[in-house]
């Protein structure tokens, strides 16, 4: 059963997604919520292989294995860039440990189990959580349920993936900021720097900054 959650991900992920060019949304009070942030957590990402890389022959569950790979690779990496980030001093929000996020959400019985966001929020102890999507054209990591190669046709397929990232306020239950781009790479760490290039720019954690710009969407509530 999927979750509230993912399912949110899903569709602000296909709004975001329309373009090739990078677009940023900030909610009108993204820097200030963000700001009182203490601690925050980075979700699994929810991932999606697309069917045109896959082998005929290849059961759907083993896509499915694949996915929940990606989901954690995905995951670990983005953690490991935000705590580089923090190390050089560029954010100052503790960021949950990744072995204590997944814990906490597979007790919940987390994604089976269906879980609204403010339930997660409560379940992590966080003021707010990080949430990716990526579409990618290809696996990228080692299964031990089949070689890669079994996984994909004879076709070289583009090695571009499509992401979005967002942050989560829990005290308010709303998404106050998202990234979304086109990103290059051949695995999930080389896609996830060539991708956090541009968000953590933007990332309100980062610093406080002026959300003028032709790419930068700004909704009030």
């Amino acid at each position: 059963m999927k979750s509230v959650l993912k399912n949110s991900v899903i569709a602000l992920a296909f709004i975001l997604l329309s373009s090739s060019c990078a677009k940023v949304f900030y909610s009108a009070d993204a820097q200030n919520l963000s700001q009182q942030h203490r601690a925050v957590a980075v979700m699994p990402s929810e991932i999606s292989i697309s069917a045109k890389g896959a082998n005929k022959k290849v059961l759907s569950e083993i896509l499915d294995k694949q996915e929940a790979l990606e989901s954690l690779n995905f995951q670990l990496a983005i953690y490991a860039w935000m705590q580089m980030s923090k190390s050089e001093g560029k954010i100052v929000v503790e960021i949950q440990d990744i072995e204590t996020t997944n814990t906490k959400l597979q007790s919940a019985g987390y994604p089976e189990k269906l879980l609204t966001e403010a339930e997660i929020c409560k379940i992590l102890g966080v003021d707010g959580i990080i949430v990716s999507s990526f579409e990618l054209a290809k696996p990228y990591s080692k299964t031990i349920v089949m070689p890669i190669d079994e996984l994909t046709t004879a076709t070289i397929y583009s090695d571009k993936a499509k992401g979005m990232i967002s942050i989560s306020d829990c005290a308010n239950k709303k998404t106050i900021w998202s990234y979304q781009y086109k990103s290059d790479g051949d695995s999930p760490q080389s896609i996830i720097r060539d991708f956090m290039k541009g968000a953590g720019k933007k990332m309100p954690y980062i610093k406080q900054r002026s959300y003028k710009s032709k790419n930068i969407f700004i909704f009030a509530e």
